[in-house]
């Protein structure tokens, strides 16, 4: 069991590809998430900006199940939160970043049912 555990439903932003590396082969998906919240000005729903996430599958029945789903298809993904920094020279200065993404350990279909028929 671990205590890095993340669950996110989205759009994937693109249909996942296949990359081999020196540490084998991975998929890797983007995935868009979006919070909703009530403006109770308006009494309306409102959406916030999409927020993109990188999510990796090193197993392969992961891998394999990931590839069946194209871009636009909603997803639930379940997988640990990993970090990776890197360091950047622009217009001559050192810059840092951080890049987080999902270690996909399962992805689901999370299509909504569609209204009326």
């Amino acid at each position: 069991m671990t205590n890095n555990l993340v669950t996110l439903t989205g759009n994937l932003g693109q249909t996942p590809e296949t990359f081999t590396a020196d540490k084998g082969e991975f998929t890797r998906l983007s995935l868009a998430t979006t919070d909703r919240y009530k403006d109770e000005a308006s009494d309306t729903w409102k959406d916030k900006a999409a927020v993109w996430h990188t999510v990796i599958a090193f197993s392969s029945s992961v891998q394999g199940y990931a590839r069946s789903f194209r871009k636009g298809d909603r997803v639930k993904i379940t997988g640990s939160l990993s970090y990776r920094k890197t360091e950047l020279v622009i217009d001559g200065q050192k810059r840092f970043f951080t890049e987080a993404s999902v270690i996909a350990s399962r992805i689901e279909d999370a299509r909504l049912p569609k209204m009326g028929a």
